[in-house]
């Protein structure tokens, strides 16, 4: 979290990184708790200030607790509308993690984004993770989370397809969050309408009447069109990239950052932030 935001929203950071770090050990093999990196929210010394020092300070010893355990806090950036339950994540439900929605605009950075792939890029992502599909030719949502994040994602290839779920939808972390829509950028075609109008319109998808009756244009390598003067010309029906347009940044469990920093601005303490994203929570002071 970002040393100049507003104190409520650092203390309440304060709070859940000690509570992560406390509960989450996870290197100790290695003759230490956790590292400094996403694998354990990154937790990051260098980071220091004034402002950051002070929200440790007075927050000193306190831990967030659930039906009298301490417990894990998650946080990510921005979560782009909606906090996500842990299920769509990670395969595990947490119940204290439900996903709310955010109670005021975080006006960040990663409130809106866009990432275009190319399709020769989204390929070598896959083989990343050990999946070949070939060429890719299609990328579409299969459904939605009901905090609105991609929940299924398929690649379509020229050998085959795959699905992709949770948190594999972000190939490889080259999307910021799984807050989007996706479009293949496929030329366009300039359509006389029946309203007498031209129109700039992508082929793929639209309802077209054949000579064999109405039809939809399904994904194919061309599509060859009829001129006005008698001529047919090829039209390219293959994607060269695919335009993901989105919002937050982060897996979207726990506290968003902006959120906080949003919610802290308009008047809210750190306690009622970190009860507001974690539901039927505690913040108890160790030794207590």
């Amino acid at each position: 979290m970002p040393a100049n935001f507003e104190l409520e929203a650092l203390k309440a950071q304060a709070v859940a990184s000690r509570s992560f770090a406390l509960t989450c050990r996870k290197h100790q093999s290695y003759g230490f708790d956790v590292c400094a990196t996403t694998c354990c929210q990154a937790i990051d010394h260098s980071r220091e200030s004034a402002s950051t020092n002070q929200a440790v300070q007075e927050t000193r010893g306190l831990v967030v607790t659930y039906n009298g355990q301490m417990i894990p806090v998650y946080c990510h950036a921005d979560a782009g509308g909606h906090t996500e339950n842990p299920l769509y994540v990670w395969g595990s439900s947490m119940p204290y993690l439900t996903g709310v929605p955010e109670l005021y605009p975080t006006d960040s950075t990663y409130a809106s984004w866009e990432a275009r792939l190319p399709a020769a890029e989204i390929e070598q992502l896959l083989g990343q993770m050990n999946i070949n599909v070939g060429d890719v030719l299609a990328v579409e949502a299969l459904s939605y989370t009901p905090a609105g994040r991609v929940e299924r994602l398929r690649i379509v290839g020229s050998a085959t397809s795959t699905t992709l779920e949770k948190e594999q939808i972000r190939l490889n972390y080259h999307l910021k969050s799984r807050v989007y829509t996706v479009k293949p950028d496929i030329p366009a075609v300039s359509v006389l309408g029946a309203s007498g109008q031209v129109t700039a319109l992508n082929p793929s998808g639209l309802n077209v009447v054949t000579a064999a009756g109405p039809q939809t244009l399904q994904c194919t390598n061309a599509y060859y069109i009829l001129g006005s003067d008698g001529q047919q010309r090829q039209s390219s029906a293959q994607a060269a990239s695919f335009l993901f347009t989105g919002s937050g940044f982060g897996h979207g469990v726990g506290i968003s950052q902006h959120g906080a920093y949003a919610m802290a601005r308009n008047g809210h303490t750190f306690e009622e932030i970190i009860k507001y994203y974690l539901q039927g929570v505690e913040i108890v002071k160790l030794g207590d």
